[in-house]
């Protein structure tokens, strides 16, 4: 049975007591929508982007401290098909706290600074990463969904001579589970409860996970083969969500996919 979420009373008045009804009175509310865009040259595009960027962060609440991003390889495999080296690299994000990650670079070594691409996982599997840099750990599954989805954009981005980085955000992959938060559990629910625990410190999951996004590029621009310069991110669903507020905020973002 479907419950219903509006009433009509004696009088003749219906009532709708669902959530979608409040947002579209408080949309209503707004006097003017301060921050339509409405630029019609570069100056007004830049205001606005400055005053967008801004109300972002306000909402997004505070984001953690830096710390030295001490980066260390502990795994590399030789793809010769495609002649690439896959590493795992670890790296801090805030102090005490590790995001691993995959990193495609060329085998043979050049004195050419190459292009990079951050190539942002999304929902639909607790691998993370793993799906991103075609990892499939021999699971037929993984692999349908890799196929099915077009999942693997961070090899096929190494394949054209990006260098690409592939990491875990937050309750994904490796950085999955802990107390409360069963190891496979996933999606929607993981992002609640995980979310919820995060408000408790006076932080919000967006704010977390654009700041584990922003060390990735971090670690990009620290590399003597990535050009500074010529940085992008790209994501299917959740990580395009990533990728929107990633390059919103960060404008060493050069391109968006």
């Amino acid at each position: 049975m479907t419950q219903a979420t509006t009433a009509t009373g004696p009088s003749g008045r219906t009532y709708d007591f669902s959530l979608a009804a409040w947002i579209d009175q408080q949309y209503a509310a707004l006097p003017s929508q301060p921050l339509r865009f409405r630029a019609t040259d570069e100056d007004a595009w830049q205001d606005w982007q400055d005053r967008l960027r801004s109300k972002i962060v306000e909402l997004a609440g505070p984001r953690p401290d830096p710390s030295p991003l001490a980066p260390e390889v502990i795994e590399a495999v030789e793809l010769p098909d495609d002649d690439l080296i896959r590493e795992k690299v670890v790296y801090q994000s805030e102090p005490d706290t590790w995001v691993p990650a995959w990193l495609f670079r060329p085998r043979t070594a050049t004195q050419e600074r190459l292009p990079a691409v951050l190539a942002l996982h999304g929902h639909g599997s607790r691998y993370g990463k793993d799906l991103v840099a075609d990892v499939d750990h021999g699971d037929p599954s993984i692999r349908a969904s890799i196929t099915r989805l077009n999942y693997s954009y961070g090899l096929q981005f190494a394949r054209r001579g990006f260098i690409v980085l592939c990491p875990d955000a937050r309750l994904f992959g490796e950085r999955r589970g802990g107390p409360g938060l069963p190891p496979d559990s996933g999606g929607a629910d993981q992002c609640d409860r995980g979310g919820n625990k995060a408000a408790l410190f006076g932080h919000t999951m967006l704010a977390l996970t654009v700041h584990d996004d922003r060390r990735g590029v971090d670690l990009l621009r620290s590399r003597t083969d990535v050009d500074p310069d010529r940085i992008g991110c790209a994501g299917l669903s959740y990580g395009g969500t990533r990728s929107t507020f990633l390059s919103a905020l960060d404008d060493r973002i050069k391109a968006t996919v």
